[in-house]
């Protein structure tokens, strides 16, 4: 009766243990919703506490059994234990970051720490098991087999779990963004592990951009991306030496790769740009509506037979955009001396 009573009350204990834990350090639930001491603490199909009933299972048979193991058998399910706990710690740390300290320029400032409530299960009940077998005597039989699985169960996932980690494999990632020239443009960091000389180097660097590029972006019309070998200078303040820049264009314009740092604006006008040239060059006692048809007239006449419709800010301007029946409008509004003054000849009857 006291072994069953010891067994409810270490099940009780091992079960409510996650729950207050992930509850006190102010975890979410696995659906993103409410506190985890909730979502841990019910095992239904919609709860997290659903991932820990498999491990808490596996322990608490293995503690009801404990008392009839013979000595060889409980040397080995300590060693395991003593694996299962290391695992759980090393699910709970954020190994991605450790890879890119590792392979990488990246400085290590503190180890972080990730929500995983897998890692905080496996740990908990690892615990839990091992507390309960301390009231056996310390086995020395199949000791070097113990330490092999206390050894082998977080080695097998440290050796290939980092390997599976985006961090570890993608030769590229965004970085910050800088400060741009003007307002149409923008410019981005972006880490690589690949030489700007390799082989493949600006066909994967286009792939990895993909549509994040002007084409995707409706508040830049020209951008440059600057790579760099330093994931510590794409993320943090501070420039190292770069190594190529791309530079990629809303209206058309050809992408260029120039070495280092290269300009893409300077020699670049874009839209936006030129349509303050052309209202800056118009007189300010103009009519508002005259100066409308004016800069329409000079951006878009020759556009609108030949571009397809909201292809850039260019073209989005320009479409729909009827300078007969604008000039028509402003006929009627207008003297035709007024007009002629004003550069449009041939408005009105």
């Amino acid at each position: 009766m006291l072994q069953r009573t010891s067994i409810a009350l270490w099940a009780v204990a091992a079960w409510v243990t996650p729950p207050v834990v992930a509850g006190a350090l102010g975890w979410s639930g696995i659906w993103g919703s409410g506190s985890a001491f909730g979502d841990y603490l019910i095992p239904a199909p919609v709860a997290g506490g659903t991932l820990h009933v498999p491990s808490f299972v596996v322990t608490l048979v293995l503690v009801a059994a404990w008392p009839r193991l013979a000595d060889g058998t409980a040397a080995l399910i300590r060693g395991a234990g003593v694996g299962v706990v290391v695992l759980g710690f090393a699910l709970l740390i954020d190994v991605g970051h450790l890879v890119q300290v590792a392979t990488t320029d990246l400085p290590f400032t503190r180890l972080r720490w990730e929500e995983n409530p897998l890692g905080l299960f496996l740990a908990s009940d690892g615990l839990w098991l091992l507390a309960w077998t301390l009231g056996k005597p310390a086995i020395a039989v199949r000791l070097l087999p113990a330490l092999g699985l206390a050894v082998a169960i977080p080695a097998s996932y440290l050796v290939l779990g980092p390997t599976a980690l985006p961090q570890a494999r993608e030769p590229f990632q965004w970085g910050r963004h800088l400060p741009a020239p003007g307002p149409a443009d923008a410019v981005r960091l972006v880490f690589t592990r690949l030489p700007a000389d390799h082989p493949t180097f600006r066909e994967q660097a286009r792939a990895f951009i993909g549509d994040r590029g002007p084409a995707g972006n409706v508040n830049a019309e020209a951008m440059a991306f600057l790579f760099t070998d330093s994931l510590e200078s794409a993320r943090a303040l501070g420039e190292r030496e770069l190594l190529t820049t791309l530079c990629l264009y809303q209206d058309g314009t050809p992408e260029r790769w120039l070495p280092g740092r290269g300009d893409c604006f300077g020699d670049h006008q874009t839209f936006r740009d030129r349509l303050n040239e052309v209202g800056s060059r118009l007189p300010r006692s103009l009519p508002g509506d005259v100066r409308s048809f004016l800069i329409v007239r000079e951006l878009c006449t020759d556009r609108l037979e030949s571009a397809p419709a909201a292809a850039s800010p260019h073209d989005e301007f320009c479409s729909e955009r009827d300078l007969g029946a604008l000039r028509d409008e402003l006929a009627a509004r207008y003297p035709a001396a007024s007009l002629e003054d004003w550069g449009i000849p041939g408005a009105g009857p």
